[in-house]
């Protein structure tokens, strides 16, 4: 991919935690994770160039397991992407953001709507989320 002149790298982790992957269906673990980002940094790409997705906002999510997400991204060498969970009706997700959820999100779509935080635990809000992502660009750019 290097080679053909790919400039940004985008992979779909979501969290860090094996535990995770394995009860929304085993997508990946986190050693398959970090040898990726290994191969792809021998191939010539750098951090900058590699973004990783990790939701943020999940059903009974912790503030310390989105900065765990972050620092186990970060010290792999990439770069995490912040990416608001939505609640879609029929996902194996669904029941427990409803019940977790301060809207009604199964009377109102509106309410499945990623910018309210629909499902996230009280404490992971818009101004943690703005400072982890300044954390982010404070480690990742600093070089």
């Amino acid at each position: 991919m290097k080679k053909a002149g790919f400039e940004t790298i985008r992979i779909g982790l979501e969290s860090s935690s094996d535990q995770f992957h394995a009860h929304t269906g085993g997508k990946t673990d986190m050693s398959s994770f970090l040898a990726a980002v290994q191969h792809l940094k021998e191939a010539g790409f750098s951090k900058n160039q590699i973004g990783v997705y990790l939701l943020v906002g999940l059903p009974g999510q912790s503030r310390a397991q989105i900065e765990d997400d972050v620092d186990r991204v970060l010290q792999a060498g990439a770069v995490p992407k912040l990416a608001e969970y939505s609640p879609i009706p029929g996902t194996g997700m669904w029941p427990e953001a409803m019940r977790r959820s301060r809207f009604p999100i199964d009377a109102e779509p509106l309410f499945q709507n990623c910018t309210l935080l629909p499902a996230a635990e009280p404490d992971v809000d818009w101004d943690f989320l703005r400072t982890t992502r300044r954390r982010i660009r404070e480690y990742t750019y600093k070089e």
